[in-house]
């Protein structure tokens, strides 16, 4: 086997796995939580600015970017009020979700923990939960959105 065949291998299968719509969801949402974690973490524990207006902060910015990032390409649905709706207001069940968890983590599940070991863990859970809620709610709506637009078709 060639050093060609061997890129052409790799990229032809990176491109495959991409192609899954969760996998793709899930790069994404790997890249927005990092941003999100960088705005939490700095307002939070640098600026000391309240844990639900930082993690809020984070979320929000999340949502703008993982927005852009995934309707057309994980959901296959174009960029339009409608959509925007729906990710909008799935967004609002995520933040609710999200701001839930973290404030159960600080306050009820990490407190004999270290500060930012507490953070951390709690940050985690608020963020892997909301994600796979999300991912199915959404994409039982656009499922159903796009099978009604084919029916009127």
């Amino acid at each position: 086997m060639t050093r060609d065949n061997i890129d052409y291998f790799i990229k032809t299968n990176i491109k495959r796995f991409m192609s899954i719509p969760l996998i793709y969801y899930l790069f994404n949402s790997i890249l927005v939580t990092i941003i999100d974690i960088l705005i939490v973490w700095i307002l939070y524990r640098i600026l000391h600015i309240d844990l639900l207006i930082s993690n809020t902060s984070g979320v929000i910015t999340g949502f703008i970017i993982h927005y852009i990032l995934s309707v057309k390409a994980v959901f296959r649905v174009k960029y339009d009020l409608i959509s925007f709706l729906i990710y909008l207001g799935t967004f609002f069940i995520g933040l609710v979700f999200a701001d839930w968890l973290i404030y159960i983590g600080e306050n009820r599940l990490f407190l004999n923990l270290n500060a930012n070991i507490s953070f951390l863990l709690s940050k985690g859970i608020s963020v892997v939960l909301p994600f796979f809620l999300l991912y199915l709610i959404r994409r039982l709506i656009f499922y159903w959105l796009k099978d009604l637009q084919d029916r009127k078709k």
